[in-house]
């Protein structure tokens, strides 16, 4: 699921244009970037026990011990302290993880077919369902949407409107 989604991005780059199924997207390859840059931070947010689920993907890859996707600061450091701002803090492991699921919340064809045929339960394939759930936090204030749809307003019109699932809740 990685991989196709570095298919994609890489096609994109080449040809300087941004294409998701057959849509193409009025946008540069910058403009994508800092979109899934933000969706990167929340899908590789840390948690702090006990106060914190599993993360989805410490659920996806059935990682129950300590690791990367753990952070010691009490929930009342608000939601910007616990998001993923270098995905390099992570193992390689999880990374792969991360743009799996970049790639679904993208909705890039590849990668959701991918995800239908892994077995994986995507909430029988209601990926904005699955999206929600990755941000849901009762715990931070503001809320990982609350941040999200703060930086949605750096995003470009068009990405705005393509992606305006990822700003529901």
């Amino acid at each position: 699921m990685a991989w196709h989604f570095q298919c994609w991005y890489q096609v994109c780059v080449q040809r300087g244009t941004v294409t998701i199924g057959d849509v193409e997207l009025a946008v540069s390859v910058p403009e994508i970037e800092l979109l899934m840059d933000d969706i990167l931070a929340i899908i590789g947010k840390k948690r702090i026990y006990p106060f914190d689920p599993r993360s989805q993907i410490a659920w996806l890859l059935n990682i129950k011990a300590c690791c990367s996707l753990r952070s010691n600061l009490p929930p009342e450091a608000g939601c910007e302290a616990f998001l993923c701002k270098d995905v390099g803090e992570h193992s390689a492991q999880i990374r792969m993880a991360m743009f799996a699921l970049l790639g679904l919340f993208l909705k890039l064809p590849n990668c959701v077919c991918m995800w239908r045929l892994s077995g994986v339960p995507i909430y029988d394939n209601n990926i904005e369902r699955f999206w929600r759930s990755m941000h849901s936090d009762a715990v931070r204030m503001p809320s990982y949407l609350d941040w999200l749809k703060e930086r949605a307003d750096g995003w470009s019109a068009p990405i705005r409107a393509h992606f305006r699932y990822l700003l529901e809740s």
